[in-house]
């Protein structure tokens, strides 16, 4: 039961990082449905497989983007992006507490205006065909702010980084590459900072928030060695991995920009509906 349980947040986590319906606020959602209670630090845990998925999908464009071939200054201006994202996120990170971004009421309210956002720039943006090196300083900047913005479980941070170049004139498929730079960054440095504040905790807790107890043996006694449990944590990232990719072939291949207010509409509704079933449940 719990694997399926995991199962099921992992093809959760592949879908809605893909789609601009916030990842984290469905898995705050349907881990309080399945009994799971998800820590901020396990939502980014679960970022992994998508990461993985945004930097295969596009390494031709990371490749570029290494080889100054999207513009002189575009590597300088992705960085003091991601820059901005990382001070927002962490002023979110210790302003505000953790069991208030667990709630699912509150994760509600954010994916209702998450889907009012998205309803109104597909509703109002307008294509200038913009690239990413047409982009200001400023505007990347700018960026990066309301990337940070979604460290706020039930806001997309692919809807909104999204949205943001649409509404700056950029063109479809410009926008897509440009949210997805920006992610692979932001999602591995997440990563990180979780792993760095990992290894600053006492051995037993070191894997306390991922609800394996096989993996505290292991990092407690040498002798101990819980296939199981490895094979859980393997099996979760593949699967979001391999939903995650099926998602982004669908995105980019059948979804534009007329579409996306379909997606506002479906977190509204959604907002609603999770809501009402919280306050009955």
């Amino acid at each position: 039961m719990n694997l399926i349980k995991e199962l099921i947040l992992a093809a959760v986590q592949g879908v809605a990082e893909i789609f601009p319906i916030s990842s984290s606020g469905h898995l705050v959602i349907f881990g309080s449905y399945l009994g799971i209670p998800l820590s901020i630090n396990r939502i980014i845990f679960f970022h992994l497989g998508t990461l993985g998925v945004i930097t295969y999908y596009y390494r031709d464009q990371i490749k570029d983007l290494f080889q100054g071939k999207l513009g002189k200054n575009v590597f300088l201006y992705l960085h003091l992006s991601f820059l901005t994202t990382a001070l927002v996120g962490l002023a979110f990170k210790y302003w505000i507490p953790a069991p208030w971004l667990q709630s699912p009421s509150v994760v509600s309210g954010c994916l209702f205006l998450n889907g009012i956002v998205i309803f109104l720039v597909s509703k109002f943006s307008i294509n200038r065909n913009r690239k990413i090196m047409d982009l200001k300083l400023w505007e990347l900047i700018l960026i990066g702010a309301i990337q940070g913005i979604t460290y706020l479980p039930g806001i997309s941070r692919f809807g909104w980084t999204l949205g943001a170049g649409l509404v700056m004139g950029m063109g479809w498929f410009d926008a897509l590459s440009l949210s997805f730079l920006l992610s692979i960054p932001t999602l591995l440095c997440a990563n990180l900072f979780r792993a760095g504040e990992s290894v600053r905790l006492i051995p037993e807790q070191l894997f306390s928030g991922f609800e394996f107890p096989g993996l505290q043996q292991i990092i407690t006694s040498s002798t101990s060695f819980a296939h199981s449990d490895f094979f859980l944590l393997a099996l979760v990232l593949t699967t979001s991995f391999c939903i995650g990719f099926a998602a982004i072939h669908y995105l980019t291949k059948y979804i534009g920009r007329k579409l996306l207010g379909y997606f506002g509409l479906y977190c509204i509704f959604a907002s609603v509906f999770f809501y009402l079933v919280n306050q009955l449940v």
